[in-house]
């Protein structure tokens, strides 16, 4: 049996223990604010990532996040670049962690 094969047997074990996956929310993405950055526009966004079936609390359905767009000027301004996603650690404090990720957590430096 190759890799593949294998994965697959897996994989379809794994769906049939788990059962089917809940139908994923409409994203519903609302900008809460768009600001000019040097050499960036900052969006603080936030999309719905559960419904009232799978997260019962209504403030846990909602995820803030922020979008930073690059400003590109001349050839770069027509190219595709990567993006990155930087998810926040919620251990000890949810409220400061995406503000930590894009360097807004003054009181935490180590977490930037």
């Amino acid at each position: 049996m190759s890799f593949t094969d294998e994965r697959n047997e897996l994989l379809d074990d794994y769906r049939r223990d788990l059962g089917p996956m809940p139908a994923r929310p409409p994203l519903g993405t609302k900008v809460i604010y768009k600001r000019g950055m040097r050499g960036y526009e900052e969006w603080k966004i936030e999309y719905t990532a559960e419904s009232p079936d799978t997260m019962p609390e209504p403030a846990a359905q909602k995820i803030a996040a922020y979008l930073l767009i690059p400003r590109m000027q001349g050839k770069a301004a027509k190219s595709w670049f990567p993006a990155m996603i930087c998810f926040h650690e919620c251990f000890c404090d949810c409220t400061t962690g995406k503000d930590a990720v894009v360097g807004k957590a003054f009181d935490r430096p180590d977490q930037a």
